[in-house]
């Protein structure tokens, strides 16, 4: 499922018919180097066909937005689908999580992934589980109200053997439904998968030490990147700016080479190591870059700077209540700046050709990554195709979108593939950490 390479992939149509989705299913299943012509902006959620398929063999594709963070979202929508479609989990798969294929249903954070993405899922199963039923009421030649569904296979109450299967239905047609949202959902009092805690997908390769993360990643004629900026904690948002930079420091490292645009400097060599070595040898001059102040002056500049002051709500008398009362306790509260740093630094490959990019992240957002990729590399958003695959762990938002970004700039100034993997000097020097405070 995190393989973006897998030819196995061809597995999903297998069986031939199928409900076949009204994007190019074929875009899933090859490689992401090889993927040719315009993306769409995006599979329309108001069409069935961009939230499932059903294949012959009785399985079930289902397409979700939401990524796999560790928080079982892998699991957990395909047990809302396979709820509300009256099949057991062990016949729902899923797809890569790809800008060409699955739907948007906006990033992964807040909670959102159950919150707002099972309803979404529940609609689009229900609404499918309402056509399989009708399409099913005119090959039994049986009424709706007296069919029952088990493991995707419709049968006429009291004729048991008068059946067919969601597969045997679809042969290889497409639906062409709407989700109109007025398809019946059960009621939580008959659920039979809802609420109970099935295996989880994610956790044996995790457990096996086999599991495919964005730093596996690997494609042909592949360089590697890393990225060169100042040393220690810097103001994320005023920059790096070099004066200067001398090319020639890492001439002794084969096949390094120095790529530049603007302010962004960076190095690429066919060998990790080389490219390590040659981000650390590389010497260059930078302009004076703010860094942040030392941990024990830090709230102090903090309440010493200029401030921007809004009340949202002010009522009462605040003075008169405190002087009225008992004993008043006051408390002055102070926060660090928060590192969002996952367990492994983040890891990307970018493939960008004339006119088009494959950029393959572990972005929480692929889509909103895909319009800032965009805006970058000077290319229409339709012509950007973001794939996700999990990276190590994650919490808030961590560099994720940068190392996109720099895998991309750096595969499009060499003319190759580039994987750019962060090291710890990245992430916990330029970091887009949570803000430090003071709470009075």
């Amino acid at each position: 499922m995190n393989a973006p390479l897998d030819p196995a992939r061809r597995s999903l149509l297998k069986a031939g018919g199928a409900l076949v989705v009204s994007f190019t299913l074929d875009l899933a299943i090859r490689g992401p180097a090889r993927a040719q012509g315009p993306a769409p902006v995006g599979p329309d959620l108001k069409q069935l066909d961009t939230w499932l398929a059903v294949h012959e063999d009785n399985t079930v594709t289902l397409f979700i937005g939401y990524v796999e963070l560790g928080q079982g979202t892998t699991t957990a929508l395909p047990q809302v689908a396979a709820e509300e479609l009256d099949v057991d989990l062990d016949q729902i798969r899923l797809t890569q999580h790809d800008t060409n294929v699955t739907p948007n249903q906006g990033g992964t954070y807040s909670s959102a992934s159950i919150a707002r993405g099972a309803p979404q899922v529940r609609a689009a199963a229900a609404e499918a589980r309402a056509a399989l039923l009708t399409m099913a009421s005119d090959k039994l030649g049986a009424p709706v109200e007296q069919l029952q569904v088990s493991r995707g296979v419709v049968s006429v109450v009291g004729a048991p053997t008068r059946k067919i299967s969601y597969g045997a239905l679809v042969g290889g047609q497409k639906l062409r439904i709407a989700v109109t949202g007025n398809a019946k959902v059960k009621s939580p009092d008959d659920y039979k998968l809802v609420g109970k805690a099935p295996a989880r997908r994610d956790l044996p390769a995790k457990a096996r030490g086999d599991y495919q993360y964005v730093q596996h990643v690997k494609l042909p004629g592949m360089l590697h990147g890393r990225v060169v900026r100042p040393r220690g904690q810097r103001a994320y948002g005023a920059g790096a700016r070099p004066l200067a930079v001398d090319e020639s420091s890492i001439a002794g490292i084969k096949g390094a080479k120095v790529l530049r645009r603007g302010d962004f400097v960076g190095v690429v060599a066919p060998r990790e190591w080389d490219a390590v070595k040659a981000a650390r040898m590389l010497k260059v001059t930078w302009d004076d870059t703010p860094t942040l102040p030392p941990f024990d002056q830090l709230h102090a500049r903090m309440q010493s700077g200029p401030t921007q002051d809004q009340a949202v709500l002010n009522t009462g008398d605040a003075a008169k209540a405190l002087a009225a009362g008992g004993e008043v306790v006051s408390l002055t509260g102070y926060g660090p700046y928060q590192s969002h740093a996952p367990f492994a630094p983040n890891c990307a490959v970018a493939d960008v050709k004339a006119g088009e990019a494959v950029v393959i992240c572990s972005s929480q957002d692929i889509y909103n990554c895909r319009a800032g990729l965009g805006r970058i590399l000077g290319l229409p958003a339709e012509r950007v195709r973001v794939q996700f695959v999990s990276s190590s762990g994650t919490y808030g938002h961590s560099c994720y979108d940068d190392v996109a970004q720099a895998a991309a700039i750096l595969s499009q100034l060499a003319g190759a593939p580039v994987r750019v993997q962060f090291m710890r000097a990245d992430e916990h020097g330029w970091d887009t950490y949570g803000p430090a405070h003071v709470g009075k």
